[in-house]
């Protein structure tokens, strides 16, 4: 799907969005992308700071959210966040903090919308609802959703993401992220922030001359480095 992305200064670019893929977005005019994209296109908007509600329990708070909703949808993400069908009459008030950002993703996914945005994706979250986060994101691909996510770590941007958005003042990348994120000299030449893992594959070339296939996985370039040693 093709998306017209905006900057504070009103410049845009346009992007194809895949469905069924997962796409990152880095820039240094984040916060006025991602209202000029709420703002021209009807997308789900999810942002872990959103926790208000006026429902009294969970299934009130999805109703009055909207009241046409695919039920065996809700009950698919219930089971990935791994709480079970009773959490629907758990009262608003005596959630978790972490229970309150599962309510805030089911309410928003209960929209009939296949474009959905995930501002800050692992915020406020640990490690293991993270997983639970990522597993939610590969569901919604096998849906053939359009997802798009933000993300203050640029290492969450790497792992996550199949393509990627980098705009950074008069630096614009659309591509694969694995081709624009191990294209580490141009990364660092524009000063934008590299991950760790391809910068250390980097590192190793420049700095020892030691070739290190670039890799999302951490094991597999431990793997590598003993080869070399």
């Amino acid at each position: 799907m093709e998306m017209i992305l905006k900057d504070r200064f009103n410049e845009k670019k346009s992007v194809d969005f895949k469905e069924g893929s997962i796409t990152s977005i880095q820039s240094n005019y984040i916060k006025n992308i991602l209202k000029n994209l709420s703002n021209d296109y009807s997308l789900i908007y999810i942002n872990n700071n959103d926790l208000y509600f006026l429902g009294e329990d969970v299934s009130d708070e999805i109703e009055l959210y909207n009241r046409v909703f695919d039920y065996s949808l809700i009950i698919d993400i219930l089971d990935i966040l791994e709480v079970d069908n009773s959490f629907l009459k758990r009262k608003v008030d005596e959630l978790s903090h972490t229970e309150k950002i599962y309510l805030n993703i089911i309410r928003n996914l209960s929209f009939d919308r296949k474009i959905v945005l995930f501002d800050d994706v692992f915020k406020y979250l640990d490690y293991g609802n993270q997983k639970k986060i990522k597993n939610l994101l590969m569901y919604l691909k096998e849906r053939m959703y359009v997802i798009i996510i933000t993300s203050s770590d640029v290492n969450v941007l790497y792992k996550l993401a199949e393509y990627s958005v980098i705009w950074y003042k008069n630096f614009f990348e659309y591509g694969s992220c694995d081709d624009l994120y191990t294209n580490v000299e141009k990364l660092v030449k524009s000063r934008i922030a590299v991950p760790v893992l391809p910068l250390i594959t980097y590192k190793a070339k420049v700095d020892k001359n030691v070739k290190l296939f670039y890799s999302k996985d951490v094991r597999d370039i431990i793997k590598d480095i003993y080869k070399h040693v």
